[in-house]
């Protein structure tokens, strides 16, 4: 009985590696057909993707712990979006949300581990996030079309400040004074906000140039110091031979 179930062990772990390997192999012909053909820039994700599936099949059979799996599967998907953006950052700039927001999972699920209160995982997860749009707006490279991002990352980064006070009152109760003090930071940095634009507004804007008017297509434009002259039409008289 002790053989028989041995060799079952054995035979459910070369499975594993067997589908683990097919994964892979699957996941390296999408990334072999997308340099073929760069415009299908959709094959990154399964081909991402499959690679890190079979690298999880791969890990389980190993007995590798599951928060160590679910990390690399995050990873393979945020590469793949990283290579998205890579290979067209003006166009793709969007690749960027799902690319910080596999990292903030890996971030939570190799936390999620340890001893930290729900309160600090979502102040992670907020914060991330907020950081992430940050981002959008710090590589762009016309930050004028993209003043939007910084709405979701001052929004969440306040959500984050928020899970943070309420983790630190609940974990360390001698702050709980000096943690209710943090919305009169939000409303010092909103009187600095409110100051800068202010500011801004009440600079001189540049004075407009006006060119001058480009003449009529019927008009003919006449180089200086130069003369016109008009010719006098004289009719054409046509005899005709008898």
């Amino acid at each position: 009985m002790v053989r028989e179930h041995h060799v079952s062990i054995q035979t459910t772990a070369i499975l594993f590696l067997v589908i683990a390997g097919l994964c892979a192999l699957v996941g390296l012909g999408f990334l072999a057909s997308y340099l073929v053909s760069r415009q299908d820039w959709w094959k990154v994700i399964p081909g991402f993707a499959l690679l890190s599936v079979g690298s999880v099949i791969f890990l389980g059979a190993r007995d590798v712990a599951g928060v160590w799996m679910g990390a690399v599967l995050f990873i393979g998907l945020a590469l793949a979006f990283a290579v998205i953006y890579l290979t067209d950052r003006r166009e793709r700039w969007w690749a960027l949300i799902p690319f910080g927001a596999m990292l903030v999972m890996v971030a939570i699920i190799l936390l999620s581990n340890s001893d930290l209160a729900d309160e600090f995982l979502g102040a992670v997860l907020f914060g991330g996030m907020g950081l992430v749009f940050l981002l959008i707006y710090g590589l762009s490279p016309e930050r004028a079309q993209f003043r939007w991002a910084l709405i979701p990352t001052s929004v969440l980064l306040i959500m984050g400040l928020v899970s943070l006070a309420a983790g630190m009152r609940q974990g360390n109760p001698a702050m709980a004074q000096w943690v209710r003090l943090w919305p009169i930071l939000l409303i010092g940095l909103g009187v600095l906000l409110l100051g800068f634009a202010i500011t801004r507004s009440g600079k001189p804007s540049a004075p407009v140039v006006q060119l001058p008017a480009a003449p009529p297509p019927t008009e003919t434009v006449i180089a200086p110091n130069a003369g016109v002259y008009e010719v006098p039409e004289t009719p054409v008289r046509i005899e005709r031979s008898p």
